[in-house]
């Protein structure tokens, strides 16, 4: 059953509210609770909270919806009343050109009615002027008050008093809570007609805003599916608000089972309290079935308090595929082997034994150092153990170390923080090995390779990582070597 929460300026309104809706949505549907705006707190575990965002507190002189702070991912819908055709019947019966005071709690609320009686309902055979129960000014030549539910208000001086009653809560609001508590059949239900019909040219603005509430509904929806990333929106209840497909598909979950539920109990491998009180957003590796997975929890801050959280969710082999592939539209040079074994002409024994065996090497992670005489074509046999590997989709990148000065061809082979030397780009600079991650690096003539340079490289053959020049973190890469040597 979902919980309704009315926030109104009084008792009486909030009853009839209430009932509203009840006659529309039934009793075995919807949970109501009042709350009394300058009285009350608001309770945080509803489903909807309806309330006017324009009245304003007596004592404060502010807007009631700025005093509370509603839970995040959960709809707040704005109070719209109107009058009922049948209520204002009775003032038809009033001469044209009758002067008489508008009666309501407040002399603003008074002047919206009028404006209502005139733009909605048509009354124009009457002139009124507004009357607040603060009001002090009063024209003792007026003999008649229209009142709106407030005849305690009306002054005593007064000889005739029509009351029309309060005005009801708009079918637009009906429309609006039905969409936002997902229960839309209602919209075709006799009970949802039968109320409709008591107001007048509402017809229009209620298709106008079932249409607006599902474009809007659908456009929010698509931005969250539009993301490579898996997205689980948290409110400060701990329930889950809004979950895409691919976090679904990744976690191999059914996003309507988790709506309004708490996320500890339906997702408490990913879950951990602490995330409520973080100040800023974290991220780490997780395994969740088997799968290495990426979590990024952000905390959703308003007004210096957490409301919730944000967990950005990817599964860790695509992440790096999508850091690789973002490198290479970085690095425009050469990245891709050009020549397969199919390409290369063996007519000697040995020429064809060497290529035997190449082939075999290319299924293997090991390091591959090629020798031959320049001309002989080392690159040409490095390309085709690369293309004949299971790396042949990821990048292949080739340097000539003889052709790079030996500091350069350090920088260039395991790139640099900001500030590392003099003439060093600010931004820092990417490394030929983070580029070529998941992929092949050739380096050829590598005897130019000075001994420092190459007990480095060994490093990074024995421990897999790297460290930019300048910097202090290490960079783990997964590449495969290819060395040719005269």
């Amino acid at each position: 059953m979902k919980k309704v929460i009315i926030v109104s300026l009084s008792n009486s309104a909030a009853k009839m509210y209430a009932d509203s809706i009840i006659e529309v949505f039934g009793e075995d549907r919807i949970n109501i609770e009042t709350v009394i705006a300058e009285l009350d707190d608001v309770p945080k575990d509803g489903d909807l909270y309806l309330i006017s965002k324009g009245h304003i507190e007596s004592k404060t002189g502010v807007p009631i919806y700025a005093k509370f702070d509603f839970p995040i991912g959960i709809p707040v819908v704005d109070i719209i009343v109107e009058f009922c055709k049948d209520d204002i019947k009775p003032l038809y019966s009033l001469k044209k050109g009758t002067v008489c005071l508008l009666v309501n709690s407040t002399e603003m609320l008074a002047m919206e009615c009028i404006s209502d009686l005139h733009n909605t309902m048509g009354v124009y055979h009457l002139n009124m002027f507004p009357y607040g129960g603060e009001s002090h000014f009063y024209s003792g030549d007026i003999k008649t008050a229209v009142t709106v539910g407030e005849p305690e208000l009306v002054p005593y001086e007064i000889e005739s008093i029509i009351d029309i009653g309060a005005r009801k809560l708009s079918p637009k609001t009906m429309a609006e809570i039905a969409v936002y508590l997902k229960m839309e059949e209602i919209l075709d239900s006799e009970s949802f007609y039968s109320y409709r019909k008591k107001f007048t040219g509402d017809a229009a603005k209620v298709g106008d805003l079932i249409a607006g509430s599902s474009y809007y509904k659908n456009f929010i929806e698509i931005m969250i599916e539009c993301l490579d990333d898996g997205i689980i929106g948290i409110n400060e209840k701990e329930k889950i608000f809004c979950i895409n497909k691919k976090a679904e598909r990744i976690l191999e979950v059914k996003g309507y089972d988790l709506f309004g539920e708490s996320v500890e109990k339906m997702l408490p491998h990913i879950w951990n309290n602490n995330y409520m009180s973080l100040e800023k957003g974290i991220s780490f590796l997780t395994k969740y079935r088997g799968t290495d997975l990426n979590l990024t929890i952000n905390p959703i801050n308003r007004n210096g308090v957490n409301k919730g959280v944000l967990i950005v969710v990817q599964e860790f082999y695509e992440q790096e595929k999508k850091q690789n592939k973002t490198r290479l539209q970085l690095f425009e040079k050469g990245y891709r082997a050009k020549y397969e074994f199919s390409d290369i002409v063996r007519v000697s024994a040995r020429m064809k034994e060497i290529c035997e065996m190449a082939e075999k090497m290319a299924n293997s992670a090991s390091t591959v150092l090629i020798t031959g005489e320049t001309g002989t074509g080392k690159e040409l046999l490095a390309s085709a153990i690369h293309n004949a590997s299971p790396r042949r989709n990821e990048p292949y990148i080739a340097i000539n170390c003889s052709a790079i000065a030996d500091n350069l061809l350090e920088s260039e082979l395991f790139g640099y923080d900001e500030g590392a030397f003099t003439g060093a780009k600010k931004t820092g600079k990417l490394g030929l090995f983070e580029y070529a991650h998941r992929g092949t690096l050739f380096l050829d003539e590598i005897e130019d390779m000075s001994s420092a340079l190459q007990l480095k490289l060994l490093r990074v053959l024995q421990e897999k990582e790297i460290m930019h020049i300048g910097g202090d973190r290490i960079i783990k890469v997964d590449v495969r070597l290819i060395a040719a040597t005269n």
